[in-house]
């Protein structure tokens, strides 16, 4: 009996010694005041203070000395917690300050509870990817604005490739350097400094097309799935000739860094329109489908030996841009813009497109186009400024040598337009100058141009 009995003690024992071994809990089973990595799936479509899901107590950062937030995690246990939660292959994540845990009406959210809106991305591949005992890292350097998510970062892509693609580099796409602790730099050189803004976009390939759910990666400086508007750095009168730019994925930030500066050639335009005269010609006022920030004001073109000049006088939104169309009798161009690069659809009723100069910010491109290219000419000027009403004034110079022509005989037909891009069929514009027939507002595609600023005039 007593043998019986040492058998189930030393049992009792044994057992005993194998539990304790077994973790015990963390005392996190339940939400406290603090800062939380909150996924959209916990409360997209849900008024916050009735969600059915709440923020997982394992999501709770900890704070470190230099007062930045940290969460690691497990990737065995952040796959349980998203299984079956990604949106076309994305997990969409933001932060949430809990002030009460009893109280959601006095927590606080960072970015935004649905995915795109703003939030960042973790790829399912990239999550995938992890063993299950290696840890995944959020980061948080908290904002003072609640609706941003730069701050807001993981590791799921350090380690990628990533460019920086922008008016530095012409946009062509330029690889960063990985320095393997989170940051991305590239020195960029720019071969004519023509303005002190920089717009840019921080890019998951070395070129344009990309689909899901990699598209998600794509970043402006403020949001993530930044297929639409770029990002912008302004340097302080100061144009710049060459730059660092750092990303940094931890918290999804873009700095940019001074290397050496330029003094830009104008070349031949000084930015006042004083010596336009008649070749300047004015447009209604108020008459825009965007309203009044969406306004085409004067437009006008004309030549002599050398350039071909182009003026405006406008204001525009972010997204939107100002725009010549312009049929030169030396030239054959397109029947349309089908292949302009930034998906703009227009046509001539008669004649043909040869040249298309757009603005953005203190920037513009000039193309010249064919049957089947846009080409981007080289050695144009731009000079920007600003009137006593606050619109913008654009005077530009464009080499006849570089498009090939002379200015003997010849004929320019322009038209202006404050655009946006095509969709669905559909190419919006807010105003036109001259006006169009076929007006303004969303115009099936491609629109119909049928009236001209003709230099010299009939």
């Amino acid at each position: 009996m007593k043998k019986y009995l040492w058998v189930i003690l030393s049992t009792v024992i044994v057992l005993g010694v194998l539990f304790s071994c077994v973790p015990k809990p963390t005392g996190d089973e339940t939400l406290t005041e603090g800062y939380y990595v909150a996924f959209d799936f916990q409360f997209k479509g849900e008024d916050v203070e009735s969600a059915t899901t709440t923020i997982s107590p394992l999501l709770k950062m900890t704070s470190n000395d230099d007062n930045k937030y940290k969460l690691s995690i497990r990737a065995d246990k952040l796959r349980q917690i998203l299984e079956g939660h990604d949106k076309n292959g994305v997990y969409w994540w933001n932060v949430v300050r809990v002030v009460d845990p009893n109280d959601r009406s006095t927590w606080i959210f960072y970015g935004g509870t649905e995915e795109l809106d703003p939030s960042v991305p973790i790829l399912k591949d990239d999550l995938n990817a992890f063993s299950n005992t290696s840890n995944v890292e959020f980061y948080a350097d908290i904002p003072e604005s609640t609706n941003t998510i730069v701050g807001f970062g993981d590791n799921t892509k350090i380690g990628r490739d990533l460019y920086f693609v922008g008016s530095p580099t012409e946009w062509v796409h330029q690889k960063m350097t990985n320095n393997d602790d989170g940051t991305y730099e590239l020195e960029v050189t720019i071969a004519t400094p023509t303005s002190s803004i920089i717009f840019y976009k921080i890019w998951p390939a070395d070129d344009w097309n990309i689909v899901e759910p990699t598209i998600a990666l794509a970043f402006n400086g403020k949001n993530y799935y930044a297929t639409g508007d770029n990002g912008t750095y302004a340097f302080d009168s100061v144009y710049p000739k060459r730059i660092k730019v750092t990303f940094d994925a931890r918290y999804s930030a873009v700095e940019f860094e001074l290397i050496e500066s330029a003094t830009p050639t104008t070349g031949p335009v000084d930015g006042y329109l004083t010596d336009w005269g008649s070749e300047l010609v004015e447009d209604a006022a108020e008459d825009s489908a965007w309203g009044n920030n969406n306004e085409l004001f004067k437009a006008g073109v004309k030549y002599d030996d050398e350039y071909l000049y182009i003026a405006g006088v406008y204001k525009v939104e972010s997204g939107n841009n100002f725009m010549c169309l312009a049929d030169l009798s030396s030239l054959n161009g397109a029947t349309d813009t089908s292949d302009h690069p930034w998906n703009r659809s227009y046509t001539f009723e008669t004649g043909d497109i040869d040249l298309v100069f757009e603005s953005w910010g203190d920037d513009f491109d000039v193309w010249k186009v064919t049957s089947t290219d846009f080409n981007q000419v080289e050695g144009a000027f731009a000079t920007f400024s600003t009137d006593d009403d606050g619109n913008t004034v654009v005077e530009a110079a464009i080499p006849l040598s570089e498009l090939g022509i002379t200015a003997e005989s010849l004929t320019v037909k322009g038209a202006f337009a404050v655009t946006s891009d095509t969709d669905s069929g559909t190419q919006w514009v807010g105003d036109f100058c001259p006006e169009q027939t076929c007006g303004t507002g969303g115009i099936p595609a491609p629109a119909t141009i049928d009236e001209f600023i003709v230099y010299p005039a009939d």
